[in-house]
């Protein structure tokens, strides 16, 4: 999963789904997503998809949905659960479309949703019912509100998932926020990151935690490592006994944004030097912004 997003807005727009309802034919969907990830994902896993679904199915089906704990997948996550390659988890907050790019365009990590459990079902929604025979609404399901609702479905689910993310983590574990956003700042004690995988990060498996600030072409700078909340991530961080590290804008984070985000008329940051050295690998260039391929 990962100030940030408010969490209403978080869950309803990234992982709930705009619907709000049950995703049609949710059970294919995650039989048909369980059975590829067997044969393409990580470490293949190898795992009874049928089992998966009814224990998932199980933790809200014919139940409310503002009366589900995150402890209702501890079966789920359990049966699904991964061993995560060292030095290759990525957190991420406000940069959901950057961390994909960054994980899939050579930087060799792993976001939360690239594991086999948030993989599954991942931008559907769902919701129990007590009255349809399926035992899901197909009609409409409560929001997440803190107040009102803050047991919620689809809420627990992620929460557990960001959870369990953390806590498996060894090694490096990069951190992707955002110092451009328009609303909110960067780190939040409030955001996913903050309340469910900040806390769960164990300092004696985890070294360093790198915190890795974007910065989004074209748009004004509300903070850097050194300022902001950045500076109280770091607090937090150094409290908890964690090695922490943060850098502001690095090469191949700047080099993603301003192949995927920049205005058409190209900002000054966009603008790199031709070197014959150019390498993923160490960071260096690129030549041009447009040499990037979209995958």
């Amino acid at each position: 999963m990962s100030s940030s997003i408010p969490l209403l807005l978080w869950a309803l727009l990234l992982l709930s789904g705009a619907n709000c309802q049950t995703t049609p034919a949710i059970q294919r969907i995650f039989l048909g997503r369980c059975s590829y990830f067997k044969q393409f994902g990580l470490n293949k896993p190898n795992i009874d998809c049928t089992k998966a679904y009814n224990v998932f199915l199980s933790a809200f089906a014919f139940k409310d949905p503002c009366n589900i704990t995150m402890a209702a997948y501890d079966e789920y996550f359990n049966l699904t659960k991964q061993v995560l390659p060292r030095d290759k988890t990525l957190l991420w907050s406000g940069t959901e479309q950057l961390k994909s790019m960054y994980c899939f365009q050579g930087a060799n990590c792993y976001a939360n949703d690239q594991f086999l459990a948030s993989y599954i079902p991942n931008k559907m929604s769902w919701c129990g019912s007590k009255t349809d025979p399926s035992g899901m609404n197909f009609t409409g399901c409560r929001t997440y509100d803190p107040t009102t609702c803050p047991n919620h479905v689809t809420h627990s689910f992620w929460a557990a998932a960001s959870a369990q993310i953390a806590s498996g983590s060894t090694g490096l574990v990069q951190l992707l926020l955002n110092g451009t956003r328009t609303t909110g700042s960067a780190y939040s004690r409030t955001s996913f990151f903050g309340l469910y995988e900040l806390p769960n990060l164990d300092p004696k498996k985890v070294n360093p935690l790198g915190a890795l600030v974007a910065l989004t072409p074209g748009k004004p700078v509300k903070e850097n490592c050194n300022n902001g909340s950045l500076t109280l991530l770091r607090t937090d961080a150094t409290a908890k006994g964690l090695n922490y590290t943060c850098a502001t804008n690095p090469p191949r984070v700047r080099h993603l944004s301003c192949a995927f985000f920049a205005p058409t008329v190209e900002p000054n940051e966009c603008k790199f030097e031709v070197t014959s050295s150019y390498s993923f690998a160490n960071n260096t260039g690129p030549p041009s912004r447009f040499s990037y391929v979209r995958s």
